[in-house]
Order: C-alpha cells, then sequence, then structure tokens
C-alpha cells in the first residue's frame, strides 16, 4: 500500500507544482515545475505493480488520470492523457524487463513512460511549446528517474547483475 499512497502524493504533487509555479528556469531550459516529480509516480507504478499485480496497476494509471484532472484543471486534458499515455506504457514495458531484473525493469520503463509523458503533454498543454522545452523537460525528467530508481535499489536493496566471468576451460 505504501507504493499506491507514494505515487498518488507524487502525482498530486506534480500537479500542484505546475499548477502553482508554471515554468521554471533550469540551466538554459524552461521547464515545467511539476517536472521535478513527474518521474516518481512511473518508478512507485512499477512498485504497485510488484505488490500487487497489473490489475492494481491498471487502477493505478485511471486513479491517476482522473487525479490529475482534478488537481489541475488548465491543463487536466494535456496531464490526463499524457499521464494514461504513459502509464500505459511504463506498464508495457516493465513486466517483460522485470526478470533481468527490478533495477533494469524500472529504469527502461520509466524512462519510455516519462518520454511519452513529457512529450504529449508538452504538444496538448497550453504551454508554449519549443524544441528547448522538449529537451530540457525530458532531460530534468529522466534525471528524476535516475535519482526515483537509485531510491528504489537503495530501498529493497537490490543489487545489479554481477558480470559474469568467463569459465575457462582446462586444456
Amino acid at each position: 500500500m505504501g507504493w499506491f499512497i507514494g505515487w498518488i502524493l507524487a502525482i498530486l504533487g506534480a500537479n500542484w507544482l505546475l499548477a502553482e509555479y508554471g515554468l521554471v528556469e533550469v540551466g538554459p531550459w524552461l521547464v515545467p515545475a511539476g517536472t521535478f516529480l513527474a518521474a516518481v509516480p512511473f518508478v512507485c507504478r512499477d512498485g504497485v505493480h510488484e505488490r500487487r499485480g497489473w490489475r492494481w496497476s491498471v487502477a493505478a494509471i485511471l486513479a491517476g488520470s482522473a487525479l490529475s484532472w482534478a488537481v489541475a484543471p488548465s491543463f487536466a486534458g494535456g496531464s490526463g492523457l499524457a499521464f494514461l499515455l504513459a502509464e500505459g506504457l511504463d506498464l508495457g514495458v516493465y513486466p517483460p524487463l522485470r526478470r533481468r531484473g527490478l533495477v533494469v525493469a524500472a529504469l527502461a520503463s520509466s524512462l519510455v513512460g516519462s518520454l511519452a509523458d513529457t512529450w504529449l503533454f508538452l504538444w496538448l498543454s497550453p504551454i508554449p511549446v519549443s524544441w528547448d522545452a522538449m529537451v530540457g523537460t525530458t532531460l530534468v525528467k529522466w534525471a528524476s528517474v535516475a535519482v526515483a530508481v537509485a531510491a528504489l535499489w537503495w530501498w529493497h536493496g537490490h543489487r545489479l547483475p554481477e558480470r559474469r566471468r568467463p569459465v575457462r576451460l582446462a586444456g
């Protein structure tokens, strides 16, 4: 249940930051303020999937789309639709990669989901879109994915797969 609660709090926080602060400067880019938390729900959704299964994940995706609509009505269309598509992509990438490890699956699915979320949200939202905004938002979101996945790895004590040493045959 902790993943689900963290997931909801991250969605609420990202939408609140966006509604409250709009665009913020990050280096040479203007980035939607919610971007700093926007990658966290992807990792939390993977945690929901891990603990509760795909049905809870789908329920979480639908609830997140509704929350996006409720928290930031001015960005509702872009936020809700982008979230729905991006989380769906995350859900499609995570299970097949899970056998390679939690970190690999969470990182890959979150990167795919966050890229779709960024580009679709910026395209559908009332925010003035430029190539710089797309690139800056993608980079900031991917940095937050890295932080979220590192926290996941630390929290669960998972280690990255060790390299296998080649077997030398006597001979």
